[in-house]
């Protein structure tokens, strides 16, 4: 198991209707694809399944004093996909 950073933030996402919610989600991984920066996240609120969130959405980024333990998931055992730390997925 690894430490991880928590952040709050707010995805503003074009296609829900409902106002973005403030939420924690713990980055893994920062993958660029077709031009575009994703997030790769832990989310604690979806029994911490990993998602991707477009961070050009991310709004109101707030870096939180809390970390959490969680075993590396599968996507970072093999990072051939990626790139001097970027994806080029």
């Amino acid at each position: 198991r690894r430490l991880y950073n928590s952040i709050r933030v707010k995805n503003f996402s074009p296609y829900k209707k409902e106002k973005p919610k403030s939420r924690i989600i713990h980055p893994l991984l920062l993958n660029l694809t077709g031009g575009i920066f994703y997030l790769i996240a832990s989310d604690p609120e979806d029994k911490f399944k990993i998602k991707r969130f477009r961070v050009s959405r991310l709004k109101e980024v707030e870096i939180l004093p809390e970390k959490v333990k969680l075993k590396p998931p599968a996507i970072l055992k093999n990072l051939d996909f990626s790139f001097g730390g970027y994806g080029t997925g």
